[in-house]
């Protein structure tokens, strides 16, 4: 019994080897990213980064789901990353300040009133902040 569970162990681990080849083969670092699992959120990082300025800054990163929180931070680093890795909390208004930058992606109840520059979320009071560039339910302001 334990030679045949060797047996189709190993099968497997070939079979996946042969997948991940195929995957990620002779690919760049950065395509290798755009065929993962993240990659939508890989691709939207990217246009964040293009519009950020040199670190230091402070990114604050939000999504509804943790995954895309942790691989979203885990993409903006070595910017000095604010985010939740354990629960779907955005920071108090009070936790951000002029200059720094807010990453929202898939996202439910971030506010931005485009005619007074004010972004909302929570219970919070609006601040002062504009739109960088937004795409498919997901944005990025710099807080005025």
């Amino acid at each position: 019994m334990g030679i045949a569970l060797d047996v189709r162990w190993q099968w497997n681990l070939a079979r996946q080897v042969m997948v991940t080849g195929e995957l990620y083969g002779g690919k760049s670092w950065r395509d290798r990213h755009l065929v993962a699992d993240d990659r939508a959120v890989f691709a939207f990082i990217e246009k964040v980064r293009i519009n950020l300025p040199p670190s230091p800054v402070r990114v604050f990163m939000v999504a509804d789901e943790h995954y895309y929180r942790d691989r979203g931070a885990y993409h903006l680093y070595p910017y000095n990353v604010y985010f939740s890795p354990w629960e779907n909390a955005m920071p108090p208004a009070s936790a951000v300040h002029s200059g720094d930058y807010f990453v929202v992606y898939q996202r439910r109840g971030v506010q931005y009133d485009a005619a007074n520059r004010r972004l909302r979320w929570s219970d919070n009071p609006p601040v002062p902040a504009e739109l960088v560039f937004s795409e498919g339910g997901s944005a990025m302001f710099r807080i005025l």
